[in-house]
């Protein structure tokens, strides 16, 4: 099962706006938007959408206090606000995950679900209704009436929200829904204990790392409880005598005492291996022989008995520090590989991991590593939305699935006044390639997001070196060959809003006496702009090249694909045949996610003898 669509009316700031998934597996989504446009608000009421049927909860059912309910209603409309606010996320299941459910509602109840006219696709909406902007009611609207045969029924018949039936295979259904997982930026701040016994914490993350060590603990070979096999080995062990006499002699001489050491040097040990081998991985390099020591501490609590921490130090070498004491960049990198490597629940749909604004305070560097890093996350049956102002968080491999955030903004190319009052909020979200579409005038692919971002080049930077290409197609193409099969390539891609439009950036480019490659299509629209070019530009023939001067009888860079290769795109998408929408789309989402294209012969022959004179050609200009 997979969110493919969550639709968010009346939130806050958000008036009307959908952000729509891809439906694939291991997809990562990039929110881009200055301070105060809204990405925040659109996570929020994501993760507001959390199932909690039946007891069914999200990791952090209590993690994200927005105030009273009342502060979801739209400021505008604050003095009398009387309508729904509402998040509606639609689901797709596949075939198997509805079967199963007959078959045990059949097992269990004795009726069958018509699982020919069980819909793959539907929607739920979380509707909270406002009179005179006090909050009155909470429901779930689930756009779902399947059909069901009782025992001894003649014909399948048609049940509504009212009946057992009905909220028996709802309830079996909220068990498939992915987990969201959100993560506010406060959770990197690592405690100096936490509290895992039942009585609150003044740390206002403590349910978040304490899910993280029950999670941690049921992963191990042999999985412990953390209630049982720690907490209540403590707890239990002569409870009723004073904690001076208890905890200077009995619990330090106890059996008791051995198991729970035990028990946390295995835990120790997990998070050790799992935690600092991706760190290695993500990285790129050896942080030497640092592990892990858990340890646990026991207090009197308020309440009159026993209150249960755990520790965590870093040990490196003979010496050991607080997870606290280290660098700013470690306690993130340490925080956000621990939880998202534990964060995890195998009988659900997989998870949508809500990362806002990661790694916002850390150097360049550490934040483009982030991109590694999300892209380990992102397997699976696993989505990461992220939120970003920041052009280093940016992978342009993911721009097909990269929405930008605008708030407030009148009109076209009018700048957002910063002091503009509240009633032109209005939180809105598109996806970059519609964006750019409407700002076709900009040199390059890349251009929009940029002016988005109002990110001004400094003085030390130029023009990388390398192959323009007409637009995002034959950029999505040759990346994915570069990814997947030619990974020593030290060729960048840039693609251009279309054979015409590449003046201004090569007049840039001659500006900066970079080496460039103009990739044209050899057909009548490409031989033209290359007569052009010649004509009004001070540049060498050589510069500019054209498919069919490489490639024998091709003209396009869809032509270099196979008629194999377009029959299997074609197929991905159950279409007729596989148009450029396709293609695009197909090569796009093996970057963002798997690969699960083909390694078709004939394609990846002609990619190599395109990108292998296009190397060659780049190097002699």
């Amino acid at each position: 099962m997979k969110f493919t669509k969550f639709r968010i009316k009346k939130y806050k700031g958000i008036n009307d706006t959908t952000i729509s998934l891809l439906g694939n597996k291991g997809t990562i989504y990039t929110l881009v938007g200055l301070n105060e446009s809204g990405k925040t608000t659109i996570l929020e009421a994501i993760n507001s959408f959390r199932h909690d049927i039946d007891g069914i909860h999200a990791i952090a059912q209590k993690s994200i206090s927005t105030g009273p309910i009342e502060a979801l209603v739209p400021k505008k409309e604050k003095d009398n606000f009387n309508g729904d606010i509402s998040v509606s996320a639609t689901v797709t299941m596949e075939k198997h995950e509805i079967d199963d459910i007959a078959a045990f509602c059949k097992e269990k109840y004795g009726f069958e679900i018509d699982v020919k006219q069980f819909p793959l696709e539907f929607s739920i909406t979380k509707v909270n209704r406002f009179k005179n902007s006090a909050h009155t009611t909470e429901r779930r609207v689930w756009d779902l009436n399947p059909k069901i045969k009782k025992k001894r029924g003649r014909k399948f018949v048609e049940i509504g929200s009212e009946t057992d039936e009905w909220r028996s295979i709802v309830h079996e259904i909220g068990k498939l829904f992915p987990r969201i997982v959100y993560f506010p930026t406060f959770l990197f701040n690592f405690p100096e204990k936490v509290k895992v016994s039942q009585e609150e914490s003044d740390f206002e993350g403590n349910h978040y790392f304490k899910r993280m060590i029950e999670d941690a603990l049921t992963s191990l070979d042999n999985p412990l409880d953390l209630q049982t096999h720690i907490v209540d080995r403590i707890l239990q062990k002569e409870p009723d005598i004073s904690f001076s006499e208890w905890y200077g002699g009995i619990w330090m001489l106890s059996d008791e005492k051995e198991q729970v050491t035990a028990a946390l040097r295995k835990l120790s040990l997990k998070i050790s291996e799992e935690v600092f081998g991706l760190w290695t991985e993500v990285l790129g390099s050896d942080i030497g022989q640092k592990e892990l020591v858990i340890d646990h501490v026991v207090e009197p609590a308020d309440s009159g008995g026993r209150a249960v921490f755990l520790t965590f130090k870093v040990k490196d070498g003979y010496s050991e520090f607080k997870v606290s004491e280290r660098s700013l960049g470690f306690r993130w990198f340490f925080c956000f590989l621990l939880f998202t490597r534990f964060f995890r629940d195998n009988k659900s749909g997989g998870s949508i991991f809500l990362f806002d604004e990661p790694a916002s305070n850390l150097h360049s560097k550490a934040q483009s590593k982030l991109l590694d890093s999300l892209s380990v996350i992102a397997s699976g049956k696993n989505d990461v939305i992220y939120s970003t102002h920041s052009h280093h968080l940016i992978n342009p491999l993911w721009l097909e699935t990269t929405f930008i955030i605008t708030n407030g903004e009148p009109t076209e190319g009018v700048a957002v006044d910063p002091n503009f009052g509240v009633e032109d909020t209005d939180i809105r979200a598109q996806f970059y390639k519609t964006f750019v579409g409407r700002h076709a005038a900009k040199g390059h692919y890349f251009q929009p997001i940029l002016d988005r971002l109002q990110v001004s080049s400094s003085l030390l930077e130029a023009t990388r070196e390398g192959v323009l290409t007409e637009g995002k197609s034959d950029f999505y193409i040759f990346n994915w060959y570069k990814k997947y099969h030619d990974v020593n390539s030290t060729l960048d891609f840039i693609p251009v809003g279309g054979a015409t439009n590449a003046k201004s950036l090569m007049s840039l480019y001659l500006g900066l006496t970079r080496r460039f490659i103009f990739l044209l299509d050899s057909d009548k629209e490409g031989t033209s702009a290359k007569k052009r070019y010649l004509e009004e530009l001070p540049i060498a023939k050589e510069k500019i090249v054209q498919i069919g001067d490489i490639v024998d009888n091709k003209k396009i860079v869809e032509d270099l694909l196979s008629g194999s290769m377009k029959i299997a795109v074609a197929e991905k998408y159950s279409a007729p045949r596989a148009t450029k929408k396709h293609i695009l789309r197909a090569f796009s989402e093996a970057l963002s996610g798997p690969n699960d294209l083909p390694d078709d012969e004939e394609t990846l022959n002609n990619l190599k003898k395109l990108t292998e004179e296009l190397c060659r050609r780049l190097k002699e200009t």
